[in-house]
C-alpha cells in the first residue's frame, strides 16, 4: 500500500483578529491532504507546543497571540494558486475572506499579500541560488568570450563546452531566475513586513534543507527546531 506523500500547507496566523495590523506569522506545516479541520489544527498544535516552551520565535513574542489562539479566529489558509499568482506577477486568484468584518478586510489582505511575497521570494531566492551554482563552472569561460582585448582564441575543449547543450541550459536558466527575481522586486508591495516571522514543522525544515544549496543552509537548532525569516 502507498503511503501518501506530505506535502507542505501553509498558513497565516493573525497574532490578534480584532487589530491584524499588529502582524501575523506564517506557519508551513507537512501534512497527508489537503487544507481541512485536522490541518489546522496541527498548524495550531505547532504554534501552541512552541509558545508554551518558549521557543523561536516566541522567545522574542513572549505576548504573541494577546487573545488566545483559535483555528477559527486566527489560522487562514494560504493556498498554492495564491503564491504562485504573487511569484508570477499575475493577479487571478483570491482568498475567501467570507466571514471577515468589512473593516478588518483590507488589512487581512495585506498581510495574505505579505505572506505570499514572503514565501515567493524565498523560493526565487532558492532558485536563483540553484541557477548560479549550475552555471558557476562556466563563469571563466564568459569571461573569456566577453574578453574586450579579444588577444584570446578559444581551445578545443572549450569550443567543445559551449556546443554542449548543458552549457545554453545552464545560462538561460540563470539569466530567467534573475529577471523573475528583478521583477518580482519591483511589483513586490512590502507587505512581507506584516509577517512576524516563519515558523516550519519540523519535516518542513528537514525538506528545505535536503533541497536548498549547499551554501544556502544552515546548522540545524539544537531542538532541531528551524524558525527564519522566509526572506533570508
Amino acid at each position: 500500500m502507498k503511503t501518501r506523500r506530505k506535502q507542505q500547507l501553509v498558513y497565516v496566523a493573525l497574532d490578534d483578529p480584532e487589530v491584524p495590523s499588529q502582524g501575523a506569522y506564517l506557519v508551513a506545516i507537512a501534512f497527508g491532504g489537503e487544507d481541512s479541520p485536522a490541518s489546522r489544527e496541527q498548524a495550531k498544535f505547532e504554534l501552541e507546543r512552541r509558545f508554551e516552551e518558549e521557543l523561536p520565535p516566541f522567545d522574542r513574542y513572549p505576548f504573541a497571540f494577546p487573545n488566545g489562539l483559535s483555528v477559527e479566529q486566527n489560522l487562514i489558509h494560504i493556498p498554492e494558486d495564491f503564491i504562485v499568482a504573487r511569484k508570477t506577477g499575475t493577479s487571478d486568484a483570491a482568498i475567501d475572506l467570507e466571514g471577515i468584518p468589512a473593516e478588518k478586510r483590507a488589512e487581512i489582505e495585506a498581510i495574505l499579500n505579505g505572506a505570499a511575497e514572503a514565501i515567493a521570494k524565498a523560493r526565487l531566492a532558492t532558485a536563483l541560488a540553484k541557477a548560479h551554482q549550475a552555471a558557476l563552472p562556466y563563469a571563466d569561460l564568459l569571461r573569456l568570450i566577453f574578453d574586450p582585448s579579444g588577444q584570446q582564441y578559444l581551445t578545443e575543449e572549450q569550443c567543445a563546452l559551449i556546443e554542449d547543450k548543458a552549457f545554453a541550459k545552464a545560462i538561460k536558466e540563470l539569466a530567467e531566475a534573475k529577471a523573475e527575481m528583478t521583477r518580482f522586486d519591483l511589483t513586490a508591495t512590502g507587505d512581507w513586513q506584516l509577517i512576524l516571522d516563519c515558523i516550519l514543522s519540523e519535516e518542513v525544515s528537514q525538506e528545505l534543507t535536503v533541497n536548498l544549496p549547499a551554501e544556502r543552509r544552515s546548522p540545524p537548532k539544537a531542538n532541531g527546531q528551524v524558525a527564519a525569516s522566509p526572506a533570508e
